[in-house]
């Protein structure tokens, strides 16, 4: 069986370009309803890129504005069954452009003749021609560091803003992106075609020193920059070709900037493909002639790499944006440009790629087995299309049973993740549920999910997905179904924007000098990513840290590694308990039920330090009449000896905890902790009982705590 890797491929959006204010309203509907179509052929998706162009002039107002079109992204994204992360390169529209005067520019734009200049760049981050680009591209850099919708553990920054590596694995295989600012020279108006420059150095930083020991890590490895290599210096772009992307290092190299969907594969004396896709802009407006015509030109893609044990299989959905002969606007599988001869009739026929290096035992080997087919024709004007396409079919056919078997874990992957999303939405999602009334509470929550489907068939798909592990923290007993503790994987794609909220509250109560408990849940991760901004700005120094939770160690001393950081000047110490760690939460826990190593070890440790000054851990239900609560007994006595020795314990939990209750009590409300939440975005019946009623524990929004 084949390990998948889906993504969107944008690029180009020109936020707060003119006349987009009130052009843009239709195609983000169009563009929403569309990704619904395509997700049904190529999601869930696993990343998103985007290829620079985000915004129009790198304004400030811009960015925020980015911010609001990504968060309803994102919750689309969520409706569809899919939490993609997002990755990003800044284009030449993304930066504010300095004074053109200014001897660093002069000197930036003679950047090709003058070798020590391009030392001096590369070699110091104090460079006074650095520190031009670091302002260019400061608000983009400010927006990037907020990480919204960027849950991985394995994100490297490279010298430049949008420089970037990352390691995605899924079953073994492992997939690497590069991100590479090819921008930071366009810093005035002008024509820059062959101006450009993309550095070795920059690649090789970009991947923690070694890019070419980097690339030979994973299976598959991906590129994106915003510029096509065309618009690059002829020397920049022969060390491109022959020191960054010599051919067959990346499968892929993704770039916009044109505004055009091109695909350009090539070899040149039987060396390895190249492959460079160039993607459409998502909102591109250009005049052309006399009268200043306005053309058009709106497009996206989707994609998906499947890794097999001896290849992989590369398949591409362009779509565009087409006036229908009626007069209006649709999104339509971009026929112009490409032959797309998948067998959805939507999709370029997979292409075979060769591995970087190959997979052990038995993963993703392939299988091919003969079916018999119906013969059937799709009708014309078919929503899933969106124009005129026919698909007929033979009565035997050759199909790959890996595919088969990926197509499926796809579906029921997304019949998971709906069942996880209602029965989190219940009061008590501990208590069990009739398979009867989950079904008819999915089909109201999700109804173009499971239109026309009997009550039998949702519930074979509900069996087969809690089956087959895709319904993590579900229980099934003779009452029905209930649901355990999630998988942190999937609660990191929950709430997100609340998390990093409180994340950011939790953070402006830390002073440096600190000793800081943390327990393993998606809160407290999401701490972690705005406390590294604190660590290495050095606004936060000397803090000591203890926790339970493997994903919080790992990416804070990831962030040790990246910045070279030694025992005698790191400026977090990490102290990590005893135990076993449990696959759903990743987190140390008791090796058994009646045993006590990892209470002990923890005790230990908190003896050592002589207690906490702060602690956060989280919780998944409160009530008013239950108080804080769990769902098993895995971390409990981690949780409570946390608490007992910290002098300022916070729970935190976001507000869809509010009206959830689960067996096992963390903390009453007669007790001294305080609760960091967020406010709500609607009204929260169980939140007003909590804060009416007689309590000792502290309630604390993260709104305000920043503001204060």
């Amino acid at each position: 069986m084949p390990v998948s890797f889906s993504w969107l491929h944008l690029t180009d959006l020109h936020l707060g370009l003119s006349l987009q204010h009130w052009l843009w309203p239709n195609v983000r509907q169009l563009f929403l309803e569309d990704l619904e179509r395509v997700h049904h052929f190529s999601g869930p998706w696993d990343f998103l890129l985007f290829s620079g162009d985000l915004v129009q002039s790198g304004e400030d107002k811009q960015f925020q504005k980015l911010t609001e079109v990504l968060a309803e992204l994102w919750d689309h994204f969520e409706q569809l069954g899919s939490s993609p992360i997002l990755l990003a390169t800044p284009g030449n529209h993304d930066l504010l452009r300095p004074d053109p005067l200014l001897p660093e520019v002069v000197a930036l734009q003679n950047w090709h003749e003058m070798p020590k200049l391009r030392d001096n760049f590369w070699e110091g981050a104090t460079s006074p021609y650095r520190n031009i680009i670091s302002g260019a591209f400061s608000n983009y850099r400010a927006w990037w560091s907020g990480r919204q919708y960027s849950n991985f553990m394995d994100f490297v920054e490279g010298p430049l803003p949008g420089d970037f590596s990352v390691t995605l694995s899924k079953e073994g295989v492992s997939l690497g992106l590069v991100g590479i600012n090819s921008a930071f020279l366009q810093l005035t108006a002008g024509p820059y075609e062959e101006r450009l420059a993309i550095d070795p150095r920059q690649f090789h930083m970009s991947c923690g020193g070694d890019g070419a020991a980097w690339v030979k890590r994973h299976q598959a490895c991906i590129l994106m920059t915003h510029h096509p290599p065309s618009w690059l210096h002829p020397d920049s772009r022969r060390d491109f070709y022959g020191e960054i992307a010599p051919s067959g290092r990346f499968a892929v190299h993704f770039f916009g900037h044109m505004h055009e969907a091109v695909i350009r594969t090539s070899s040149v004396g039987a060396a390895p493909l190249r492959r460079n896709w160039q993607g459409a802009s998502l909102f591109g407006l250009e005049f052309w002639g006399e009268k200043q015509d306005m053309i058009r030109r709106h497009g996206y893609s989707a994609g998906r790499l499947e890794v097999f044990s001896d290849k992989a299989l590369l398949t591409h959905w362009p779509r565009k944006l087409r006036r229908h002969p009626e007069g209006h606007w649709e999104f339509v599988p971009d026929y112009d440009s490409f032959t797309l001869g998948g067998d959805d009739n939507i999709s370029t026929k997979p292409e075979e790629v060769a591995l970087i290096s190959g997979l052990k035992g038995n993963a993703g080997k392939s299988s091919r087995v003969y079916v018999r087919k119906k013969n059937k024709e799709r009708a014309a004007d078919s929503p899933w299309f969106g124009n005129s396409v026919k698909e007929r079919s033979g009565e035997i056919e050759l199909v790959d049973l890996p595919d088969l078997i990926e197509r499926q874990s796809r579906l029921l992957r997304g019949v998971g993740d709906i069942v996880l999303d209602y029965l989190s939405s219940r009061p008590d999602p501990g208590n069990p549920i009739s398979i009867e009334d989950l079904v008819a509470g999915l089909a109201r929550s999700s109804p173009s999910m499971f239109a026309g489907l009997s009550h039998r068939r949702v519930a074979k798909l509900v069996e087969n997905a809690h089956g087959n592990g895709f319904v993590p923290g579900l229980l099934k007993n003779v009452k029905g179904y209930s649901l355990g503790e999630k998988h942190i994987r999937f609660k990191l794609t929950r709430e997100r924007k609340a998390k990093e909220l409180i994340g950011c509250a939790a953070v402006s109560l830390m002073r440096p000098g600190i000793k800081l408990g943390l327990d393993g849940g998606s809160t407290t991760l999401a701490m972690v990513d705005q406390l590294t901004v604190g660590l290495e700005s050095e606004d936060l120094y000397d803090i000591t840290i203890i926790t339970n939770s493997i994903p919080v160690v790992q990416k804070l001393a990831e962030l040790v590694e990246r910045r070279g950081w030694s025992d005698d000047n790191a400026p977090v110490r990490l102290l990590v308990c005893a135990g076993v760690v449990r696959p759903n939460s990743i987190a140390v826990s008791e090796l058994s039920p009646d045993a006590t190593e990892a209470r002990s070890s923890l005790v230990s440790l908190l003896e050592r330090l002589g207690g906490l000054d702060l602690c956060f851990i989280g919780a998944n239900g409160i009530t008013a009449n239950d108080g804080i609560t769990m769902t098993g007994e895995f971390e409990r006595e981690i949780k409570t000896e946390l608490i007992n020795a910290s002098r300022e314990p916070f729970v935190a939990a976001d507000a869809s905890k509010f009206g959830q209750c689960y067996p096992v009590r963390i903390a009453g409300w007669n007790d001294n902790l305080s609760l960091l939440t967020n406010k709500p975005t609607v009204e929260s019946n169980e939140l007003a009982a909590v804060l009416a009623m007689e309590k000792r524990v502290k309630i604390c929004f993260a709104e305000d705590v920043i503001g204060d």
